[in-house]
C-alpha cells in the first residue's frame, strides 16, 4: 500500500483531545473522514492499545508495550 501511495503509512488511534477513542471505522469515517487521507476498514477494533516499536535504527526501540508480542525486540517480555 505504501509503495502504491508513494508515501509511508501511519496507523493511529482515532481520538480528538480527551474525547472517546472510536473503534468503528464507519463512525470514524463519518466523524473524521474529511480530516483524514484514508480510513482502512478492518472491522471494529479492540480498545486495547497496540505495541509501538521503532525499527529506524540498528536496535529496535519499544515505545509502548500493548497488544502484540514485543519479546523479539526486548530481553524481557
Amino acid at each position: 500500500m505504501a509503495e502504491a501511495l508513494g508515501n509511508p503509512l501511519i496507523s493511529t488511534s482515532a481520538v480528538i483531545g480527551d474525547g472517546p477513542v472510536w473503534s468503528d471505522p464507519k463512525e470514524i469515517n463519518e466523524v473524521l473522514g474529511k480530516r483524514l487521507a484514508m480510513v482502512v476498514d478492518c472491522g471494529i477494533i479492540s480498545a486495547v492499545p497496540s505495541s509501538v516499536t521503532s525499527l529506524v535504527n540498528d536496535e529496535p526501540l519499544v515505545f509502548r508495550k500493548g497488544r502484540g508480542d514485543c519479546s523479539i525486540f526486548t530481553d524481557t517480555e
